[in-house]
């Protein structure tokens, strides 16, 4: 495997190839391959955003975030159906995405939260029939960063215009890297899918509805940063079970890792090179293949734009604050919607042995 090739691999395989491959030289070309990869997508994240925050105004830098992580996720993974169909499907998700998230802003709560609910679920129709692939990460998220950065008017009609070139520039790269490929469902086998029950379909429901009722709630109860409980909740609830658990006992543990050691590099470093803690975060991350180093590292971006905003302690007691009530909030809610969900279905049950 040339420099290059392995430059295409994640940085789980990376790190286990490393670790794998008995001769020096095969360590080496990994090794390389991973900063090399770190390096250059680093740098291509820089570009991309530097563009559209140019273009578009630094308000709208959140378009060029969902652009890019859109761009490095599709160039990989595909929709699960008829490639003109989901490339179509992933237009429809960007429209979604532009105008939902202001909507629900500028209507009154309850409205919002039907807004937050509908958008949320028929983005993950039209992007996650394949779980596996975690497309919902890059749409979900890219979701709440706009509602959690809503601008006013003026700068809306730039993040209209922002989007639709963000979702054209994405779906020529989605179309180019699988055009070729033969798919054996269609969009009308996708709708099929979510109408019959299943694992699937309930997890759709069960996100959709917590990250839309959660919003609900920190607004309601005016938190100071909604956006990042929301955030731990989109995080928090995955199909699977254990992942459920997992996460719901590292986030919160390791969100507090990451303030403490961000807070030690504010002591430390001046104040005019603080914003690089950002890009440190972003390559950190870049090398870490687990779980909860990604959320220590994570928290560096996070909190290196906000210190502006609330001032560094309360910035990172709000960051830990959202993440412990995101992780709570979650794991309670999975448990609930499980119970009903088993509730409705032996009701169902009883009902049909009666007939």
């Amino acid at each position: 495997m040339t420099i290059y090739q392995a430059m295409q691999l994640n940085v789980k395989n990376l790190k286990a190839a490393i670790s794998d491959t008995p001769t020096k030289k095969d360590k080496h070309r990994y090794i390389a391959a991973m900063i090399l990869r770190n390096i250059f997508c680093l740098a291509f994240c820089i570009i991309f955003i530097t563009f559209f925050t140019t273009l578009f105004g630094n308000e709208n830098s959140s378009v060029g975030i969902i652009g890019l992580l859109a761009v490095l996720s599709l160039r990989f993974t595909d929709l699960d159906f008829n490639i003109k169909q989901s490339t179509l499907a992933l237009i429809a998700s960007f429209v979604i995405c532009a105008i939902a998230p202001h909507l629900a802003n500028i209507v009154p709560l309850g409205f919002g939260l039907l807004i937050n609910f509908s958008a949320l679920l028929l983005i993950l129709i039209l992007t996650s029939h394949q779980v596996s692939y975690a497309n919902h990460f890059t749409f979900i998220l890219g979701y709440i960063l706009l509602w959690g950065n809503d601008v006013s008017e003026n700068s809306y009609t730039l993040r209209i215009i922002a989007m639709m070139v963000a979702a054209i520039f994405t779906a020529l790269v989605y179309y180019h890297c699988h055009y070729q490929q033969t798919m054996k469902l269609n969009f009308k086998d996708i709708l099929k899918d979510f109408f019959s029950p299943s694992k699937r379909t309930f997890w759709y429901l069960k996100i959709s509805s917590a990250i839309a009722l959660v919003i609900f709630l920190g607004e309601m109860l005016n938190f100071s940063r909604t956006m990042w409980i929301a955030f731990a909740c989109m995080s928090i609830i995955n199909i699977d079970h254990e992942q459920i658990i997992y996460k719901f006992k590292h986030r919160a543990l390791f969100v507090v890792v990451g303030s403490i050691i961000f807070g030690i590099l504010f002591t430390i470093v001046p104040k005019e090179y603080l914003g690089l803690a950002g890009i440190l975060g972003g390559i950190m991350v870049g090398f870490s293949g687990s779980y909860h180093w990604q959320t220590v590292f994570n928290c560096f971006g996070a909190l290196a734009i906000t210190i502006d905003l609330f001032g560094f302690l309360n910035a990172i007691i709000i960051r830990i604050v959202a993440n412990i009530a995101g992780s709570i909030f979650s794991f309670v809610y999975h448990h609930l919607f499980e119970k009903i969900i088993q509730l409705l279905i032996n009701e169902n049950l009883m009902f049909d042995n009666n007939l």
